[in-house]
Formats: structure tokens, C-alpha cells, sequence
């Protein structure tokens, strides 16, 4: 007899992201990660050596996490992290001299530009996962399956992620035929926004095909600043 996990909190975050989300539930689900993650480090960690010690050793957040802790507009906060990169940086600036030195054809090295270790990106990947992994679990579940089949479906990305996440035959299935009807009543929602933008049909007006152009984009790319 299949043993029936108990249910917990991520299952109910993902449920209600389903069920109440306009869009690709997942990209939501990240963004209020990320939000999450910034607004504790600057109200609390911003002076935790721990923390301090993480972020030098990855040089610094990456260009897309940095520009969202500045939409936080936390002066402070970010003064005293960007203090202590700054002097990190301005300590490598001989080294890193000497090594365009040695190999001018590898330019300045990547360690300042690259930030393969961000860590910001580092939780943010944990949390893609982790919701993914709910929602696999969980599909043959009837209210949760009924969310998800209702929802606008996941981004393009985000769908892929599930996908290398899946084992199982039957659920790889239905996330398939589901986003394949998703798919194909976008389709149809972007022809009668073409059709509807033809001078000869333009006092109809538009109906919830309106905004299906900026929905296909966050389709196939997911919501901005999430990838």
C-alpha cells in the first residue's frame, strides 16, 4: 500500500499560489522568496560575519540580485555591504593586475564579474526546487491537481524544471497534456488580440485577451527578474 506523506506548509503555499495567482504560480513563489531573503539580511544580518564571510567569498551578488536589493532602498544596509566588497575589491586590484598581466588573452579574472557562487542565487535555486518537489509529490492530490489544471500554468522555465524533477511516468504525463492545453488557449487568446488590433474589428473592444501579448512573453521567459 503506497504510504501517504503528511502534509505540511510548503504544500499549502504552493496550493494557495496556485489557486490565487494570475501567471506562472512559481515565479511568484520566488519573487516572495527573494523578498523574503533581502528583507531579513538587511533588517538583521547585514553586520553577521557569517554572512559578510559568504558574500566575499562569492565577490558580491550578481548583477540581477544586486539591482533587486537596491529596489529595497535601505541605504544603510546596503552601504555596509557594499563597503565591505568595495575594500575587497580594492585589496585584489594588484593581483588581478598581475594576472591580465601573465594571460592578456583571458582578460581581468571572472571572479569579480562571473558570480557563479551568489548567494542569493544559491536560495533562490533552493526554493525553486523545493516547490517544484511539492507540487510532484502532491499532483494526485484532488485539490491541489484541480488548482494547478485552473491556474494559468507555469513559465516555460519553470515547466522545464519540473520536468527534470520528474520521475514518475503518470505525472510526467499530466504536466505534459497540461501544459500543452495551456499552450494552445494562449494560442488562441493572442489570435483574436491580432485579429481584434484590425481597424475593421476595433470597436469590439478587448476582452481577457487583452493583455495575452505580455502573458506570452512572461510564458516563455517567466516573470521579470526571476531567470
Amino acid at each position: 500500500m503506497k504510504k501517504i506523506p503528511q502534509k505540511h506548509l510548503p504544500y499549502y503555499v504552493v496550493l494557495e499560489a496556485l489557486q490565487g495567482t494570475k501567471g506562472c504560480a512559481f515565479c511568484v513563489l520566488e519573487m516572495e522568496a527573494m523578498h523574503h531573503y533581502f528583507d531579513t539580511l538587511l533588517y538583521e544580518h547585514v553586520n553577521d560575519p557569517s554572512v559578510r564571510s559568504n558574500l566575499a567569498r562569492s565577490r558580491g551578488y550578481c548583477s540581477r540580485h544586486a539591482h533587486l536589493l537596491l529596489s529595497f532602498q535601505d541605504g544603510l544596509g546596503t552601504a555596509i555591504l557594499a563597503r565591505s566588497l568595495l575594500g575587497d575589491f580594492l585589496g585584489s586590484i594588484e593581483q588581478l593586475g598581475r594576472r591580465a598581466a601573465r594571460h592578456p588573452d583571458r582578460g581581468v579574472s571572472g571572479e569579480w564579474i562571473n558570480h557563479r557562487n551568489c548567494p542569493a542565487c544559491r536560495n533562490q535555486t533552493e526554493t525553486r526546487t523545493r516547490r517544484a518537489e511539492t507540487l510532484i509529490a502532491w499532483y494526485e492530490e484532488p485539490e491541489l491537481r484541480d488548482a494547478y489544471e485552473r491556474s494559468p500554468g507555469p513559465c516555460i522555465p519553470h515547466f522545464a524544471h519540473l520536468l527534470v524533477l520528474t520521475r514518475g511516468e503518470g505525472v510526467c504525463r499530466w504536466l505534459i497534456s497540461t501544459q500543452k492545453e495551456k499552450c494552445a488557449n494562449l494560442l488562441r487568446e493572442i489570435d483574436e488580440f491580432v485579429c481584434k488590433c484590425d481597424y475593421r474589428r476595433s470597436a469590439e473592444g478587448f476582452g481577457a485577451e487583452a493583455d495575452s501579448w505580455i502573458r506570452a512573453i512572461e510564458t516563455l521567459v517567466g516573470k521579470t527578474g526571476v531567470f
